[in-house]
């Protein structure tokens, strides 16, 4: 049932065991980079029943919960690997992180053309999983080798645009240091000047250029990506320290849920089994 399983996708009966086996080898990994690799891996054959059930008609729902379902992998991998690199100085952990990243970015642009519509929206939250993902792999090690993204899924690209499309500049002229009458204030109430090359009252985007903005800082980068989806898969999240009181309950947990999902899918498949049996037959004596 095991090896039947693994083939299975979204709606079939064996679907949960095999996502309670993945489950529980990556909670039987205890090695952190080791671990991280497996989420990835699973990751992975996410998007392969993603494409699978965009060829064969599956619904917008079951793909858009798979696509959500690798987003959480996805993002829960990268973050044990850059937590990895920053406990051991490993660049091998970055790199594996960067080509997921590419290739998985690859197939999403290349799936974004036969998903279902209704599915849309969670393909485009994956790819800014990615990108986000991307992002602070870089910051943790620029130097660290591997490929990376050098096209997106149009969908990005287009909510890209329509953000900066999003951005604007409203400053009233400046008609002289000190203090400043705005005309359109009612009963002239006068601003003071607040220094800067803006008249009060101006209001603009942050600067891009500032690094505070834009750039995490060394003690955000272990778990920001870790809280990247928060909100698009209802906050599920999976602690994965790798401590020895963390490890012996994730084993007797895993344990226990490979064991409750054997006993449900077996005694299912037997229940349907039995009631394709013939009624009626002789009695032996």
């Amino acid at each position: 049932m095991a090896v039947a399983a693994q083939t299975a996708l979204p709606g079939d009966g064996l679907y949960p065991l095999k996502r309670g086996l993945e489950s529980a080898h990556a909670q039987l990994t205890f090695d952190r980079a080791a671990r991280g690799r497996v989420l990835l891996d699973n990751a992975s054959t996410r998007l392969d029943e993603v494409a699978e059930l965009s060829r064969t008609g599956g619904s917008a729902d079951q793909v858009g919960e798979t696509l959500d379902a690798f987003t959480q992998e996805a993002v829960s991998g990268s973050d044990l690997l850059v937590a990895d690199y920053q406990a051991t100085g490993d660049s091998s952990s970055i790199t594996s992180v960067r080509t997921f990243t590419a290739a998985s970015m690859a197939r999403l642009r290349l799936l974004q053309g036969v998903v279902p519509p209704g599915a849309r929206d969670q393909l485009l939250q994956a790819a800014q999983a990615l990108d986000q993902v991307e992002q602070v792999s870089a910051h943790a090690c620029p130097g660290c080798p591997g490929p990376s993204v050098t096209e997106v899924p149009s969908v990005l690209s287009q909510a890209a645009q329509a953000a900066a499309a999003d951005s604007w500049l409203v400053a009233t002229p400046s008609t002289g240091p000190g203090s400043h009458h705005h005309p359109g204030s009612p009963g002239g109430v006068k601003l003071p000047h607040v220094g800067g090359s803006l008249p009060p009252a101006s209001v603009t985007d942050p600067s891009p250029s500032d690094p505070g903005l834009l750039t995490p800082t060394a003690n955000d980068v272990q778990h920001t990506v870790q809280h990247l989806t928060d909100g698009l898969t209802d906050n599920q999240q999976t602690d994965l320290g790798s401590t020895v009181a963390d490890t012996t309950g994730n084993l007797l947990d895993a344990v226990g849920d490979v064991g409750n999902t054997l006993v449900d899918t077996v005694g299912g498949t037997l229940d349907s089994v039995g009631s394709a049996l013939p009624t009626g037959l002789p009695t032996l004596p």
